[in-house]
């Protein structure tokens, strides 16, 4: 849009049921009556691909009798620009925040879309405050699971769950250990761990294997064959490990994969009482699914990518 004045801008309808294709709106014609709680403004938004769009996002009051309309978009940003959108506005694109939609903030505030604490905990439904020494660094829902063990209650047989993964952040267990968390939101406004997956450090010495040790990531792929029964974690130098999840409260190991470093995998090294210590470890970082059943492995170590394939009881369970 570099280049276009601003009466050129492509202003979206607002519809409440259903998505269209955008119309140009002449900038200051109001199409609709729809009354402004705020001002326009411009944010500037990062998107996940790191492309940055600039957002001019514009508040209104929309009724519940309200189908659709268009709005009246003042666009006071850019007066005393010469009337043409600069060179780093290209991406620009435009919001609407709806007065009686929790999204925008408080409407019943004075300022609905105030750059305030309270107002970025308005949309706020349900909160999980961890300790200090976890941290959260993914989180991914399982949605409506089916409790098999539950199926005699009459209530709450198919729950809600979030999978929290605190992630490990020093060398050769020199930090509190960290786990995987099965948070129940079933009751938005209450999550609460229900249960946790570890990998015990006796099973390897890990701890003195180098590098990290402990949880970092796990899957995004939402779909089958892999979601709600089988979530896979990366450990750092423990691997990967494959977790039957099909009943949250116990989430069983069934199967794990430790790639053999090589002669690119770099070193990791920590100063333990005064004392360097370098040693060469795998470190799983990222693991990824597909449809086909895969797993991806990204090492952090620059070991490379593993292609892996689950076999006997963990292929099983996602029907391969």
């Amino acid at each position: 849009m570099g280049g276009h004045g601003p009466n050129e801008v492509l202003v979206p309808p607002i519809l409440r049921h259903r998505h269209s294709e955008g119309e140009l709106l002449a900038t200051r014609v109001e199409a609709g009556r729809l009354a402004a709680i705020g001002g326009a403004r411009f944010e500037r938004v990062v998107r996940t691909d790191r492309h940055v769009w600039y957002l001019l996002v514009v508040a209104v009051q929309i009724p519940e009798h309200h189908g659709k309309g268009a709005v009246r978009i003042p666009l006071t940003a850019l007066e005393n620009r010469l009337d043409v959108l600069p060179a780093f506005e290209t991406q620009l694109r435009v919001g609407i925040a709806c007065g009686n939609d929790h999204h925008g903030g408080d409407s019943n505030a004075a300022a609905p879309l105030e750059s305030s604490s309270a107002a970025l905990r308005f949309p706020q439904v349900g909160r999980l405050d961890l300790p200090a020494f976890w941290g959260g660094h993914t989180a991914v829902p399982l949605l409506d699971v089916e409790i098999i063990d539950y199926s005699p209650n009459r209530d709450q047989r198919i729950r809600d769950f979030v999978v929290l993964v605190s992630e490990s952040v020093a060398n050769q267990c020199q930090e509190a250990r960290h786990a995987v968390f099965f948070v129940d939101i079933t009751d938005e406004a209450h999550p609460w761990p229900v249960s946790t997956f570890q990998v015990p450090e006796s099973d390897g010495g890990f701890c003195t294997r180098g590098g990290r040790f402990g949880s970092h990531g796990t899957q995004w792929h939402m779909g089958p064959p892999f979601y709600k029964k089988i979530q896979v974690f990366s450990w750092f130098n423990a691997g990967m490990r494959v977790v039957d999840i099909r009943n949250p409260f116990l989430p069983i190991e069934v199967g794990y994969y430790i790639p053999a470093t090589t002669l690119n995998t770099d070193q990791r090294c920590i100063t333990i009482k005064g004392v360097e210590s370098c040693k060469t470890a795998i470190q799983t970082n990222n693991v990824e699914v597909d449809d086909r059943g895969l797993i991806y492995l990204v090492d952090r170590a620059n070991t490379g990518l593993h292609l892996v394939e689950l076999t006997g009881s963990a292929a099983e369970i996602i029907g391969r």
